[in-house]
Formats: C-alpha cells, sequence, structure tokens
C-alpha cells in the first residue's frame, strides 16, 4: 500500500507536465531532464543521441520527438511520459 500511495503522489508531482501547466515549470523540467536523460534511450529505445540533444530539457521537442518516432498522440506521449517519470521517482525513493 505505501509503494501505490507513493506512486499516486508521484503522479500527482509529475500531472504539472502534462497539458495545463508544463509551460510554467520548464526550469524544473530542464533540471529532471538532466537526471532522466541517459535513461530515456532505455525507456524510448528509437531515440538517438540527436534526438536528445535536439530536445535539450525542453518539454515541448520532448513531446514532438515523441511523437514523431513513435507516432503517439499528444496526449500519449504524455501518458507515457508520465508514466515513466512515476516508475523513475518511486524506483529513486527505493534506492535513496
Amino acid at each position: 500500500m505505501l509503494a501505490l500511495n507513493t506512486i499516486q503522489s508521484v503522479n500527482t508531482n509529475w500531472d504539472s507536465f502534462s497539458i495545463k501547466d508544463h509551460a510554467m515549470n520548464k526550469d524544473e523540467f530542464e533540471g529532471k531532464w538532466k537526471q532522466i536523460q541517459g535513461q530515456t534511450k532505455q525507456w524510448w529505445g528509437k531515440l538517438t543521441d540527436d534526438d536528445l540533444g535536439q530536445v535539450g530539457g525542453q518539454f515541448e521537442k520532448f513531446m514532438g520527438v515523441l511523437q514523431a518516432k513513435y507516432g503517439y498522440t499528444r496526449e500519449v506521449a504524455e501518458s507515457e511520459f508520465n508514466k515513466r517519470m512515476a516508475e523513475f521517482e518511486a524506483n529513486k525513493q527505493k534506492r535513496g
């Protein structure tokens, strides 16, 4: 139950990157980007180093790259991103 609460809490924190408020959290995303950049190639194997360099920590560009490489709609790209970030944060809390 604790793990579920943690994941729900993490989901709540990362909801701020969804359609509503992501532009307001540009600095926060950029900070997280530095932490997860290497992990993104494992999560989304079609992404290249050039793709990641193009993103440069910008949420909108990242969503665009996911849409282009995987054929995701915007909603699916955000959902996949939020799911991966929830897993990342939950695993980080387990280790830390």
